[in-house]
C-alpha cells in the first residue's frame, strides 16, 4: 500500500470544511493479559498470508483519513495485553543510508538464526541528522522490531546492538533497554558535547538524573 496527501480541494464536498477532523472508527479492546504469547509463528504466519491477500489482487484507490493510514495499531487498544504478563520489548536502530541494505539484513539473518520473528515491523527512510546533540534520526532507514519477552531475548539485543553499530547505526534511546555505554557513544558522536553542557548545567552533583543516565553513564 501507499499513499499520497490531497489537496483541500480534491476532496469530496463534506470534507472539505474540515479536512483534518479525527475519524471516528470503532476501536476494540484486548480486554486481559493473554495466558500465552498470542503473536507466535503459526498465528503470524495465518495474519501474514490473509492481509497480504487482502490487497494483492486489487488495484483500488481510496479515499482514508490519515489516523487509519498512519496508525492502524491505535484502533486496537491495549494490545501489548496479546504479549501475556511478561510483556515484549521493541528494538529500533537507525543504519546510514550506504549501509542500510547490507545492515538490516544482517539484522534481519540473525533474528533468523536465533529461531526468533518479531510480530510487529517497521521500515522508514530518515531525512539528515537532527540539530539535538542526542538526535536519534540521520539520512539512512530505521527498523523497528517487537519481541515477546523471553528468554534469549537479551542474548538477541546485544547480537543486534553490535550488528548496529558494525554497520555504522546507533539505537533509539527512548526504547532501549540493553545497550551499553560504549556503543552509545560510538553510535552517537556528539556524546561529549552533550557532557559539557549537562556538566555546566546541572555542576557535579546533579539533582535529577534519569535511571537511563545512571546505565548508560550519560
Amino acid at each position: 500500500m501507499r499513499g499520497r496527501f490531497l489537496e483541500r480541494s480534491a476532496l469530496p464536498p463534506p470534507l472539505v470544511p474540515d479536512p483534518l477532523l479525527p475519524t471516528t472508527a470503532r476501536q476494540l479492546t484486548v480486554p486481559i493479559n493473554a495466558p500465552t504469547v498470542l503473536p507466535n509463528r503459526v498465528s503470524m504466519r495465518v495474519f501474514n498470508a490473509w492481509y497480504y491477500r487482502r490487497d494483492a489482487k486489487s488495484s483500488r484507490t481510496c479515499l482514508i483519513d490519515f489516523d487509519r493510514f498512519f496508525f492502524p495499531l491505535d484502533r486496537l487498544q491495549k494490545w501489548n495485553r496479546m504479549y501475556g504478563r511478561r510483556g515484549l520489548v521493541q528494538y529500533q536502530c537507525v543504519l546510514p543510508k550506504g549501509e542500510s541494505s547490507t545492515g538490516i539484513r544482517a539484522l534481519l539473518d540473525r533474528i533468523s538464526s536465533a529461531r526468533s520473528a518479531s510480530f510487529l515491523t517497521v521500515l522508514k527512510l530518515f531525512g539528515p541528522v537532527g540539530e539535538g546533540l542526542l538526535s536519534f534520526p540521520m539520512a539512512g532507514y530505521t527498523l523497528t522490531l517487537d519481541f515477546p519477552m523471553q528468554n534469549g531475548v537479551p542474548t538477541l539485543l546485544a547480537a543486534l546492538d553490535e550488528i548496529t553499530h558494525r554497520h555504522g547505526g546507533r539505537v533509539y534511546l527512548a526504547k532501549d533497554a540493553c545497550c551499553t555505554s560504549e556503543r552509545v557513544r560510538q553510535g552517537y558522536p556528539r556524546c561529549a558535547a552533550f557532557d559539557t553542557i549537562q556538566t555546566e548545567a546541572a555542576g557535579p552533583v546533579p539533582k535529577i538524573v534519569p535511571a537511563l543516565s545512571w546505565r548508560l553513564a550519560l
